[in-house]
C-alpha cells in the first residue's frame, strides 16, 4: 500500500464503467473484457487493499472530482482514503463540471435519482473492495452535501458517518429511515456564516 496515495476518483469514463461495454464488440472477440476491465479492477483493487477508512466525497454545483479532489489537502485527515466521484448531469454551461440535480424544475426526484447512483457506487465499492460499512464515510459540499445526508439517512446499512458542509437536509419531513437505529448515525454539518449561496439562517 502506498501511503502517499489519499485520493482516488472515480469520473465515470471509459468502457467498463456503470453503463458496461458493447456486447457485439466482446462477442467478436471475447479477450478484450479484461483490458476494458482493467481501470476499474485497479480502483477498486487499490480501495480493497487499503487499511484506511474511506471517505466518498460528492463535489458541488459546477465542480467536478477531480477539482473537488482538493478537499483532501484541506482537511489532511491521517489514515483516511479519498474516493471523489463524479456528478452525474452536465450543468447549464460549458466545461467539465457537472450537478447532482438541476436547480430549477423538479430537482427533488433528480435529487433522489442521485441518492439511487450514490448508493449504487457505495455498494460497488463495499462489495468489490470489501470495506466495512462502519468504515465509510459520505461527505457532500453544496449540493453533494444535500445528496450525502439524504442517501446516507436513507441506505439499507448504516455507515461510519455522514459530513455535510454548506448544505442542509432536504424533504426532512419525507424522509422514511430504514430502521430506527439510523438516527444514530454520526453526522457533522458546518456552514459559513457569509454563505450567498445556501444561506444558513434560512435552514
Amino acid at each position: 500500500v502506498d501511503d502517499a496515495v489519499k485520493v482516488i476518483v472515480i469520473r465515470a469514463e471509459g468502457k467498463g464503467f456503470c453503463a458496461g461495454v458493447d456486447i457485439k464488440e466482446l462477442a467478436a472477440d471475447s479477450t478484450k473484457i479484461v483490458a476494458v476491465n482493467k481501470g476499474n479492477y485497479d480502483s477498486f483493487r487499490a480501495i480493497h487493499l487499503n487499511p484506511k477508512p474511506v471517505i466518498v466525497a460528492l463535489h458541488g454545483f459546477g465542480d467536478n472530482a477531480r477539482n473537488f479532489a482538493s478537499v483532501a489537502e484541506e482537511l489532511p485527515l491521517k489514515e483516511t482514503l479519498w474516493v471523489c466521484l463524479q456528478a452525474p448531469e452536465a450543468p447549464p454551461f460549458p466545461g467539465d463540471g457537472g450537478q447532482w440535480y438541476e436547480l430549477f424544475g423538479n430537482p427533488h426526484t433528480q435529487l433522489r435519482q442521485s441518492c439511487e447512483k450514490v448508493k449504487d457506487c457505495l455498494n460497488i465499492i463495499q462489495r468489490t473492495a470489501q470495506v466495512p460499512w462502519n468504515q465509510i464515510i459520505l461527505l457532500g459540499f453544496s449540493q453533494g452535501a444535500f445528496v450525502s445526508l439524504l442517501t446516507a439517512l436513507t441506505l439499507p446499512e448504516q455507515l461510519g458517518g455522514a459530513i455535510a458542509l454548506s448544505g442542509y437536509l432536504a424533504q426532512a419531513h419525507r424522509i422514511k429511515l430504514p430502521s430506527p437505529e439510523r438516527v444514530s448515525l454520526p453526522v457533522f454539518l458546518a456552514h459559513g456564516l457569509n454563505d450567498q449561496v445556501v444561506f444558513p439562517a434560512q435552514h
